[in-house]
Parts: C-alpha cells; structure tokens; sequence
C-alpha cells in the first residue's frame, strides 16, 4: 500500500445556524462526525446485503472508515476522506458507493422521489440521526464530493425540510413486534424516563422501555427476580429490547439457584468432597462408537 492509492473525499459546508460562521461546537461536530460514519457504514452494510443488526463485518468495516483531514473557515467546512484502496477486491468499491447513495438519498427527499433500495429500516433511521445533527449546527448544508476524476457532485440540504420529508416517507410494512416474557433480576431503574434493565439467568442485559407503565409497581420490584412481558424488538447491534407491557414477580425456579450463576466461587471451594482421580481412565467416557470419536474429531478442525 502507498500514499499514492486513491481515497474518496467528501466535503460537508454548514451555513447558518446559532453559531458564528466558521465555529461549531465539539460536542456538535462528534455528533455529526459520528452520525456521518454511522450512516455511510450503514448504507454499506446494505448494499453488501448485510443490512439488519449486529456487528458490522470486518472488511466492511474498514472501507468504510472515514477521516477529518481539514476543517476551514468561512461556512464551516469539513473535509472527510475514506481509506485507502484497501487489497480487498470484493469491498474496494463500497465506501465509495455508500456515499454516492448517501447522496442520492439526499437528492430523493429534495425533490420528492423514493429513496434508493439501499436505505432499508436501519439506514432510514440512521439518515435521520443524520439529518438531526446536521440540523444542530446549520440550517443548511452542501456536501461536495468527487468520486470519480473531473465529475464533482454538489448536492444542498435544508435539514429541517428533508427531517419532515423523510417522516412522511411510506415504509414496508412490518410484522408487528411479537410479545415476549422474560425473566431476570431487575437491577437498572430509572422512574423519571421509564427505562429499565434486567439481567437473565445467563447474565445477559436487557433493556425495557415502559414509558406511561405505573412507576410505583417497578420501584417496588428494584432488586427482584421479576418477569417482564411486552413487545419484543432488537436494536442495531442485535441487544433484546421490550416495550413493557406487564412487570412482576417471577415464579420460584423449583431446584435451581440463581445466584449460582454468578457467584465467585473459588477453586478449592469447587474441588472440596470431590474424589481425587486414581487414573486418566476416570476420565474416559463410556459407550462412545469409533464414529462418534471420529465426527468429534472433525468438528474440531471446522
């Protein structure tokens, strides 16, 4: 690799706005800097068809990566650049064609079009982040790019109007959340925005958003083993979230110790009463057939 492999540039103006021409609040530019990255790689993700929650791939991941390289004065201007052509021949192209459909994205809300297929539920959501951080800092923007040599693209956002377009954009139809219960103890509590957390059995948190749910019945809860029932959704790293519909007391587990899962408990604890082992013969499972040993074994070298 060498300096001399090309990048993709983006140049993102912002005009207007509370601030004197050439200031942006820091926090104002992490959230547009972050929101930026956040829709590009999004976009990616769907055009590589790996759209939906979790963990954006690796490959993907690094296309994407986008880099201030300048601000100047004036109308605030940023200056943001992609990688590297990477040795990646199947995702080369990919940061740059997130950003063109970035663009025409932006063109679609301004002159009343769909929106490219790209933008799935997640990108929709993102452009949305977007455009709301946009609208923090600048009652309009310009992004400016060159993705290819001698043909530069210009295209001018009111952030604002492309917000309230974008709202009232038709988009398919989903299935509705499917009720879930679930059960662990309830140790995040917060009555003043009705968000909640539980942890499992198996130490997983999740969340739970009971805006309107009575917050004396939750406060009393604080520290219990509770069940909680509602609407279940994911969001965009894949965490289980529930819209909560009914919080109570879980019913006893008959025989089983919760608190076994996450005690600390120390080795010679583990081994006290325990036999020692005579020989490795103890260790050996009895009745297993040639074959079995045989599937183990090649399922180790998956």
């Amino acid at each position: 690799m060498t300096n001399n492999q090309a990048r993709t540039h983006l140049s993102l103006r912002l005009d207007g706005g509370e601030y004197p021409d050439g200031e942006i609040p820091l926090a104002g530019l992490a959230q547009i800097a972050d929101e930026t990255q956040q829709l590009v790689r999004r976009l990616a993700r769907s055009l590589t068809d790996r759209g939906g929650p979790g963990r954006t791939p690796t490959p993907i991941e690094e296309v994407t990566k986008l880099f201030l390289v300048g601000i100047h004065q004036g109308s605030t201007t940023l200056d943001i650049a992609g990688p590297r052509v990477q040795q990646l021949p199947l995702f080369d192209d990919i940061g740059t064609e997130a950003i063109a459909t970035m663009l025409d994205g932006l063109e679609a809300l301004a002159t009343d079009d769909q929106l490219p297929a790209a933008f799935d539920e997640l990108s929709v959501r993102s452009l949305d982040r977007w455009l709301e951080a946009i609208g923090t800092a600048a009652a309009e923007a310009e992004l400016a790019t060159e993705l290819d040599p001698g043909s530069r693209r210009v295209v001018r956002v009111e952030p604002n109007a492309a917000r309230a377009a974008l709202s009232h954009r038709s988009s398919p139809e989903r299935p509705a959340p499917s009720p879930r219960a679930v059960e662990g103890r309830l140790y995040a509590v917060n009555l003043e925005t009705g968000r909640y957390a539980i942890r499992d059995d198996a130490g997983h948190s999740i969340s739970l958003t009971g805006e309107g749910y009575p917050s004396d019945l939750v406060e009393r809860l604080v520290g219990q083993r509770v069940q909680a029932q509602g609407a279940a959704h994911f969001d965009d790293s894949g965490r289980l979230q529930l819209d909560l519909e009914d919080l109570r007391l879980a019913p006893p587990l008959e025989g089983v110790d919760s608190e076994q899962f996450f005690r600390n408990v120390e080795l010679d604890e583990l081994l006290r009463g325990k036999a020692p082992l005579e020989s490795l013969d103890d260790l050996v499972i009895e009745g297993l057939t040639d074959d079995e040993i045989e599937a183990f074994l090649a399922a180790g070298d998956d």
